[in-house]
């Protein structure tokens, strides 16, 4: 277990040197701290960018390259070749980089994007501090070694001279302590996996949002008749037939708006016209308002329009084509809106150009507008007398960015704080189970082994202190239990101030197991030996079982 142990840990120190070691200290990875507006909105100022070398570099990738002219790392994308050079250019730069390295100028292309963490770690590029490092690793390296060389020199000592202390054995965990120090082990990785997800995502993201508009309008018209019992306040009005044997000209208006929730700046123009049109495909224009101008978003147009001349101009279409009485007219209002400006500081361009349609013969001028009975019991149609019209604005911006996991929307910066405490809360869990864990077992283990393993026991109130040529503690007592069947022993159960200590002997190795201040137990084994000569001078006779 230890071997595997050992081998686990190195290779997680290799992997963590192989991915992570900066190449000042011959590592394959390389630390780009950015700064300036060049890449955005990808890399801003004080984001930290991991870059790897690689065999061949493609265009579209963002490398890493040194720039003679600015004696500095460049990290931007490459946008082209130049025979053996490669053309780089930033993604928020309008012009290409005026340097074409060569491949050997490339220090690496991006491999890990870490948003803010550069400002953290600014402190780590003074010249003075890698250099600190620098000897950090050097000494750790050198220690190593030492502490290798010194281990090694021990085993051959001890295997010279003889076993003078006990074999030290790993001690079984306590099961509690195992399960926290496997669920504090479970929760630094996940901890630690979700600090890996969240630290190379950007904290912000683009998006778009939109924001919506409505254009509006009212046509309206009136006209002045002779009192009577058609018109008996001598007044038309909008809805109303205008007859032309009574009336002479009718004023014909548009009122125009936009409206928003946010503010608006706008400029336009506005225009509005009439069209006659026969169902033989004639068509003549009248302009009633010129185009003029307008601000705010709002313009009221308006013109005069001409009953009588419009009779005489059908007239003399109907003599010069011989149609009359076989073709039927309209007459439509067309206001021409156009808009630009801004719209809560974004721009817009729009236009709108409703229709008001009237029925025309020589008799009558009548806007068409829907009938009342007729729409009985069915969804009400527009109303032509107030057309509307809705448009949107797009606008980009950042939002903040979000981890989604089963439908859970965690945003970034909150997983990256989420991260980094649950990383130290359970780095301390594991400190302290480890603690746990190196300090004993369960208080009640004693009586446990009383009870299961009784009539493998002799309790004993002292201890022969032989000469013994190894003395080995034991990982479970469950093992010694297993010696002692083997052997065909019984098992000495010395219980002192100190602990319990459980023994068994066979052909000059003492096999123990200890409850309670091991190393203290394990020293007072050590120092209290007497040597055979001695333990003969004394009487003793050696020690035996039934075999």
């Amino acid at each position: 277990m230890r071997l595997l142990a050992s081998l686990a840990g190195f290779a997680a120190v290799a992997a963590v040197w192989f991915f992570l070691a900066p190449g000042l200290l011959g590592g394959s990875t390389n630390y780009v701290f950015t700064s300036g507006t060049s890449m955005q909105p990808l890399f801003h100022t004080g984001d930290l960018a991991l870059v790897r070398a690689g065999n061949d570099y493609r265009v579209g990738e963002i490398v890493a390259y040194r720039s003679v002219s600015l004696h500095t790392i460049v990290l931007h994308r490459i946008v082209a070749r130049d025979g053996a050079r490669y053309v780089f250019k930033g993604d928020n730069n309008n012009f290409r980089d005026p340097e074409h390295p060569a491949q050997s100028q490339l220090v690496g292309k991006l491999w890990v994007q870490l948003p803010g963490v550069g400002a953290k770690l600014s402190f780590l590029r003074a010249p003075r501090m890698v250099g600190v490092l620098a000897g950090l690793a050097v000494l750790l390296l050198l220690g190593g070694t030492a502490a290798a060389s010194r281990r090694r020199r021990n085993r051959r000592r001890r295997a010279d001279d003889g076993p003078t202390e006990p074999v030290r054995r790993p001690r079984p965990a306590a099961p509690a302590a195992q399960t926290g120090l496997t669920v504090a082990t479970t929760a630094l990785v996940a901890f630690l996996a979700l600090g890996a997800i969240a630290f190379t995502r950007p904290d912000e993201r683009s998006a778009s949002s939109t924001i919506a508009y409505t254009q509006a309008g009212t046509f309206s018209y009136s006209a002045d008749a002779p009192a009577g019992a058609v018109y008996p306040n001598g007044h038309a009005k909008t809805g109303d037939p205008l007859f032309i044997r009574l009336i002479d000209h009718a004023q014909m208006r548009f009122d125009y708006q936009i409206s928003s929730s946010l503010p608006p700046a706008l400029a336009g123009t506005a225009a509005l016209d009439a069209e006659i049109r026969s169902t033989d495909g004639w068509k003549r224009t009248l302009h009633l308002q010129p185009t003029q101008s307008f601000n705010d978003g709002h313009v009221l147009i308006g013109g005069t329009l001409d009953l009588r001349a419009i009779e005489l101009l059908l007239r003399r279409v109907e003599t010069a084509t011989a149609a009359a009485g076989s073709v039927s007219y309209t007459l439509t209002l067309l206001p021409q809106i156009h808009i630009s400006g801004t719209l809560g500081g974004l721009p817009i361009t729009d236009g709108f150009a409703p229709q008001l349609p009237f029925t025309l013969d020589p008799l009558k001028l009548r806007p068409q507008l829907p009938d009342a009975a007729s729409q009985a019991g069915t969804t009400p149609a527009a109303n032509p007398l107030t057309p509307t019209g809705s448009g949107s604005i797009k606008t980009a911006h950042m939002a903040p960015n979000r981890l989604s996991f089963h439908g859970i929307h965690v945003p970034v910066a909150a997983a990256r704080r989420i991260a980094a405490a649950g990383s130290v809360a359970a780095l301390c869990a594991l400190f302290a189970f480890v603690i746990l864990l190196l300090r004993g077992r369960q208080a009640d283990e004693p009586a446990r082994i009383q009870a299961r393993h009784r009539d493998l026991l002799i309790a004993v109130a002292g201890t022969d202190r032989r000469s013994y040529d190894e003395i080995v503690e034991l990982e479970s007592f469950e093992t010694l239990a297993r010696l002692a069947e083997r052997y065909d022993r019984l098992i000495l159960h010395e219980q002192s101030s100190l602990g319990h200590s459980y023994r068994v002997a066979d052909e000059g190795v003492l096999y123990i197991y200890l409850v309670g201040n091991d190393l203290e137990l394990i020293s007072e084994l050590s120092t209290s030996r007497l040597s055979a000569a001695e333990a003969s001078e004394h009487g003793r006779l050696p020690f035996s079982t039934k075999r």
